[in-house]
């Protein structure tokens, strides 16, 4: 396996000026990541939150539920115990529910989580584990329900869950489950890959993608079929809110409404200050309401200080008696969503993606003021796999992968450029064109002594014979472009699976079928060897054969399970 870095930048997966400034250098974001700051400097973990025997038993149960129908490994167990006891910490990654597993990303924060639990176990006296939290209370079917798979010829398939129109409804991702109708679009999904993926693979998506078994449950069955034999906990942030986890944030978060408000403003100035926007911008109250039926609806505050859920309209004491009555059918936004999982879990350091990192820029106030530990902050690994059937397309047209990381356009027109005939052809049409320009200018001051009214039409002759020129320019390059054809497929397919769609590999193409590609324990291994690069790397990782992954560091009292 070779890695080579490039910069985050030309990934163009760092959008954000916060996140791509936070990995070029850390340190000087002491002032808006403590945790960070201070394992940078001292190498060690600060700690996390402390938690009561009755507060690590509760979420002892709530993971115990989250995982309810699968069978959790022999270190998962072990990791179990350990959060129940007194002084260990938690190494946090999370993500949304995804179709088929979700994209790539979602695996490279899971497995950067187990190497980042490793690496400071083998370095603490208390156990750290590792912990995905699986964030289910978000109603965005399209983002949850959707995924590409690359198709050799160098076209994108779209794989859903369900019909476009259900995945456009606001429910809740915990409550929607697959429709039993023949025609269901992950039927067809199903009947796609199948073919494709090992006989148990296979086997699993059968049973957990079929008629009423929910997309949750579904998304959390295949990560443990992945990632559970490394010890890797899951828990679901539906149940923890059925549970009650919530309430003591969500309550305060409603009660000092005003107060959280300013706060948020100030990490805001204080980000601003250095130069940074926000992320996202604060509206009261910080909370979403969960119907009976499974519908998700932000909670707004309307101007004549009223609320809304949905179409409903309700005062400011009938909103906390909604609460009252009904706690558990209230979930945080995402500026709150880190404070109820920092509040529920040993939180000493979070992996998180370039968006994550730059709201959570905004946060440490709100730490502050709940008077919680806030976590070491962690970019994700950012990679982008090149197959070998990929890898042997670049070698036979000498192409290099940072110059494809470009919308299609800019490429289509590269290739055409880099044509040593067609470059000749433009530049003697160039030289025409000037000559026109020239013609015109001098005829024009001959007319206007000799007979004025000719300098129109000499104009006007001037304009037809570069149109018939832009015509014909046209014409040349289209059949330079008939030439060019087969190559451009061949562009067009390593393209579409590098930088598919003009988006990062990691965003749009899910982790199955990049693992497919590039042979079984490609993405540990690639992940693991990403830990050796600066923050501010992209690693282009180019597995070849498939091997063996690395093994991880030894660890103090976790029986040693090679990443693979």
């Amino acid at each position: 396996m070779r890695v080579e870095p490039i910069p985050c930048s030309q990934a163009t997966g760092y959008s954000s000026p916060t996140a791509l400034a936070f990995v070029r250098s850390p340190e000087q974001f002491a002032e808006h990541f403590p945790g960070t700051a201070e394992l940078l400097s001292s190498g060690n973990l600060s700690g996390s939150t402390p938690f009561s025997a009755s507060e690590r038993e509760a979420l002892a149960q709530a993971i115990e539920l989250s995982c309810a129908g699968i069978e959790l490994s022999t270190l998962q167990r072990q990791h179990l115990r350990e959060l129940r006891s007194a002084g260990a910490l938690a190494v946090v990654a999370g993500q949304q529910v995804g179709f088929l597993g979700g994209p790539a990303y979602t695996l490279f924060k899971a497995i950067a989580a187990i190497l980042w639990a490793q690496r400071f176990r083998a370095q603490r006296t208390c156990p750290v584990v590792p912990v995905f939290w699986i964030e289910d209370n978000d109603s965005d079917g399209r983002e949850a329900g959707l995924l590409h798979w690359w198709i050799p010829e160098g076209e994108l398939r779209l794989l859903q869950a369900d019909f476009p129109e259900a995945l456009q409804t606001p429910y809740s991702v915990a409550v929607r489950s697959f429709p039993s109708a023949p025609d269901a679009p992950w039927r067809q999904a199903l009947e796609y890959v199948r073919p494709q993926l090992p006989p148990d693979l296979a086997e699993l998506l059968q049973q957990s993608i079929s008629p009423g078994h929910s997309w949750s449950q579904a998304f959390l069955a295949l990560l443990q079929y992945r990632l559970g034999k490394h010890g890797i906990l899951f828990l679901r942030a539906s149940v923890a809110r059925e549970q009650g986890l919530f309430v003591p944030i969500l309550q305060r978060a409603l009660e000092e409404e005003q107060q959280l408000q300013e706060l948020l403003q100030r990490g805001i100035q204080r980000l601003q200050r250095w130069g940074y926007p926000a992320q996202i911008l604060p509206t009261a109250p910080l909370l979403h309401f969960h119907t009976a039926e499974g519908l998700r609806y932000r909670v707004r505050r309307l101007p004549d200080g009223s609320y809304a859920i949905g179409q409903q309209r309700h005062s400011a004491e009938q909103l906390r008696a909604l609460f009252r009555e009904r706690p558990t059918a209230f979930s945080p936004t995402a500026l709150l969503r880190p404070l109820c999982q920092d509040r529920i879990l040993p939180s000493a350091a979070v992996v998180v993606g370039p968006t994550e990192l730059a709201y959570w820029g905004q946060l440490r106030e709100l730490y502050e003021a709940f008077s919680l530990h806030m976590p070491a902050v962690l970019p994700r690994p950012s990679l982008t796999l090149v197959p070998p059937v990929i890898e042997r397309l670049l070698q036979r047209e000498q192409w290099s992968v940072p110059d494809l990381l470009v919308p299609w356009h800019t490429l289509e027109a590269t290739l055409l450029q880099d044509l040593p005939q067609l470059r000749e052809g433009e530049r003697r049409l160039e030289e025409l064109r000037q000559a026109i320009h020239r013609w015109h200018h001098d005829s024009t001051h001959l007319v206007r002594s000799l007979e004025p009214s000719l300098e129109r039409s000499t104009a006007a002759t001037a304009q037809r014979v570069l149109r018939l020129l832009e015509r014909w320019h046209r014409r040349l390059r289209a059949a330079f472009r008939r030439r060019m054809e087969t190559r451009l497929r061949r562009l067009k397919r390593i393209w579409s699976c590098l930088y598919p769609d003009g988006q990062p590999q990691e965003r749009v193409l899910g982790w199955v079928q990049l693992e497919l590609l590039c042979g079984a324990g490609s993405l540990d291994s690639a992940v693991e060897k990403s830990f050796t690069l600066p923050w501010n790397s992209h690693a282009l990782v180019y597995p070849g054969e498939p091997t063996a992954a690395l093994s991880p560091p030894p660890s103090q009292g976790t029986a040693q399970v090679p990443l693979q």
